[in-house]
């Protein structure tokens, strides 16, 4: 099955991706999901990390990547 390309926003920049779900979004941006300190929203709901291969991207979504930095 081919996946089509969707038009999201991520963190404020309009990109053109073949990702379905939030987990693969991650992958296709060389996010590691699986590391610490990542957060992610969709349409201004954080969305749990349980969740990300579950939750589907649809056309004109907006995601918030958030990476917790350390430092003072």
């Amino acid at each position: 099955m081919k996946q089509e390309r969707l038009h999201i926003t991520v963190n404020g920049a309009v990109q053109e991706v073949r990702a379905q779900n939030l987990h693969q979004l991650m992958v296709t941006m060389g996010v590691d999901a699986y590391a610490g300190g990542v957060a992610l929203a969709v349409n201004d709901r954080v969305v749990p990390r349980s969740r990300w291969q579950s939750v589907e991207l649809t056309d004109g979504d907006e995601i918030e990547i958030v990476r917790a930095t350390a430092g003072g």
